[in-house]
C-alpha cells in the first residue's frame, strides 16, 4: 500500500482550538508523569470526553446564534464528528487486540483451524453460529467485521444522510400506477404484465455487446419513482437501517424488495441455537424461527440479477447498487453511487468481508460434511461476485486512486489520514506523521501566546 502522509501544509488552523490543544496535552502530561496508574482506556476516554466537549459546544452555540445552517459552522462540526468516530475506532480495536481473543497469526489458508472449530459446534447448529465461531477464530477477518460496524454504527453523528435526499413526498405510494393506466388505455411499448421481473422476460429483451435492449417499458414516471425509491434504499441498507428500509417499502408498495431483504437475516432455529441470539427474556418454546437457510445461495440470486441489469441505464444505477451491495459485488458503478469516504470504504470492505466469510463457511461446511454434494453443488454451479480486494489495504488503494474531487479532498483530512494508519496497522509512520505535525504546529507562528502545555507535550515523543 502507498504511504499515507498528512498534508501539515494545508491543514486548516482555523479549526484548531488553543483550549482543547492544551487539554489534550495535559492529559498526555499527566499519563506520562503516572504511566502505571493511568489505564490506556481511561486516556482514550478522556479524549472522548473532550473531543464530544467541544463538540456539544459549537452545536449549541449553533443553535443560540440561529445560525445552523452556517457552512463553516458545519465544516467545524463535521470537523469534530470525524474525531469523535477516531476515538471510537481506536477504543474498539484496541479493546479488541488488548483481548485474549485476538491472534495476529493468518489463517486465511487454514483449514485445520476449520476442523478445530467442530469442537465447539453442534452438528445441528444454524450456519450464523458458526460464523460467530469462525469470526472469532480469526482476528483478521474479525478486524474487517469491527471496521464495518464501527462505520455502520458512527453514521449516526452524520449532519447529513444521504438518504434524506429523497422525502416520501417525491417518492409515489402506489407501484407503476402510471403504467397500469397505461395497460387500461393500451398504450404501445408498455409492458405487458405487472410481474416484478417481466421486464426481463426473454420475448421482451434482446442482447447486444453484453447489453440489454427492452422491447416495452414501464411508463418514465414510474421509472423514475423506482429510481427515487432505489436511491433511498441504496444509503439505508448502507446504514442497516432496517426499520426505515422495510416501512419504506410498505409506504410504496415494494414488497418485492422488502421481500428480498430477508435474505440479510442468516436462519436462526432458537430450539437448536439458544434463545440469548435474540436478545429476548422468552424462552426459546415461544420464540420462532427467523431468516433464510440457504444464504449462499440467495447471495448469488442477487449477483444473477444485479447482472440483468443495463449498466448504461443510468435509472437503475441505484437499483443494480442495491443488489451490488446485498450481494457483495464491487464490479459495477456502486463505488462512484455516493459522495462519501465512509461509505466506499464500507462498500469496498463489504466485498472483501462477504467473499471471506463465505469462503471459511463453505470450507469448514465441506471438511465437516455437514453440507451434501447435490446442496455443494447448487451453490457452487452459480455465479458469485468476484472478490475485488484481498486485504485491507487494498481498500485503502482503491480509495487513494478514487478521482472524485470531493472523495479527494476528504481522503487528504488529516483524521482521515490517521484513520487509515491505525486501520492498516501503520502504526510506525502514524507516530512520525504526528510527531511532524505537532512540530509543525507548534513552530507556527499563528497559534496562541498561551502554548507552553503544547510545546511541554512534544517531550513526550
Amino acid at each position: 500500500m502507498s504511504q499515507m502522509q498528512i498534508d501539515t501544509d494545508h491543514i486548516d488552523r482555523s479549526i484548531d482550538d488553543s483550549k482543547v490543544i492544551i487539554e489534550f496535552s495535559n492529559i498526555l502530561k499527566n499519563f506520562k508523569e503516572n504511566p502505571i496508574d493511568f489505564d490506556v482506556f481511561e486516556l482514550i476516554n478522556s479524549f472522548k470526553k473532550t473531543t464530544l466537549k467541544k463538540l456539544l459546544e459549537i452545536e449549541q452555540q449553533s443553535y443560540s446564534s440561529n445560525n445552523i445552517n452556517n457552512n463553516s459552522n458545519d465544516d467545524l462540526l463535521n470537523d469534530w464528528i470525524l474525531e469523535s468516530k477516531f476515538w471510537n475506532l481506536i477504543e474498539i480495536l484496541i479493546r479488541f487486540k488488548y483481548s485474549n481473543e485476538y491472534n495476529d497469526n493468518d489463517t486465511n489458508n487454514n483449514n485445520t483451524e476449520l476442523v478445530n472449530l467442530s469442537n465447539d459446534i453442534s452438528q445441528f447448529n444454524s450456519n450464523l453460529i458458526i460464523k460467530e465461531k469462525i469470526l472469532i477464530n480469526d482476528s483478521k477477518l474479525r478486524e474487517i467485521w469491527l471496521v464495518i460496524s464501527w462505520l455502520i454504527d458512527n453514521f449516526k453523528l452524520d449532519l447529513h444522510s444521504e438518504a434524506d435526499d429523497i422525502t416520501m413526498n417525491d417518492l409515489s405510494v402506489n407501484k407503476w400506477l402510471n403504467t397500469k393506466i397505461d395497460l387500461t388505455n393500451n398504450k404501445p411499448n408498455i409492458i405487458k404484465n405487472l410481474n416484478y421481473d417481466s421486464i426481463f422476460d426473454k420475448n421482451n429483451t434482446t442482447f447486444s455487446n453484453n447489453n440489454i435492449s427492452i422491447k416495452n417499458n414501464l411508463n418514465i414516471k414510474d421509472k423514475e419513482n423506482d429510481s427515487k425509491f432505489f436511491q433511498k434504499a441504496f444509503f439505508l441498507l448502507l446504514e442497516k437501517d432496517f426499520n426505515k428500509l422495510n416501512e419504506l417499502c410498505e409506504l410504496t408498495n415494494n414488497w418485492n424488495f422488502q421481500l428480498m431483504l430477508n435474505g440479510c437475516q442468516d436462519f436462526i432455529d432458537p430450539k437448536i441455537d439458544g434463545s440469548e441470539l435474540f436478545n429476548s427474556e422468552k424462552g426459546t418454546e415461544e420464540l420462532s424461527t427467523i431468516g433464510i437457510k440457504h444464504q449462499s445461495l440467495w447471495r448469488r440470486t442477487i449477483y444473477n440479477l444485479s447482472q440483468q441489469k443495463n449498466t448504461n441505464n443510468e435509472e437503475l444505477n441505484y437499483e443494480k447498487g442495491c443488489y451490488s451491495y446485498l450481494c457483495g459485488d464491487l464490479n459495477s458503478n456502486i463505488i462512484n453511487l455516493t459522495n462519501s469516504w465512509e461509505k466506499k470504504l464500507l462498500i469496498i470492505l463489504n466485498n472483501l468481508f462477504q467473499s471471506l466469510i463465505e469462503e471459511k463457511l463453505i470450507n469448514y461446511l465441506k471438511i465437516s460434511n455437514k453440507i451434501d454434494n447435490y446442496e455443494l453443488n447448487s451453490i457452487l454451479k452459480n455465479p458469485k461476485p468476484l472478490k475485488s480486494v484481498n486485504s485491507i489495504n487494498e481498500c485503502f488503494q482503491i480509495l487513494n486512486g478514487d478521482n472524485n474531487q470531493l472523495i479527494i479532498s476528504q481522503n487528504q483530512h488529516p483524521i482521515r489520514v490517521l484513520i487509515g494508519s491505525i486501520i492498516t496497522n501503520n502504526l510506525p509512520k502514524l507516530m512520525e506523521n504526528l510527531i511532524s505535525m505537532i512540530n509543525n504546529l507548534t513552530e507556527n507562528d499563528d497559534l496562541p501566546e498561551n502554548n507552553n502545555n503544547i510545546k511541554n507535550s512534544k517531550s513526550l515523543n
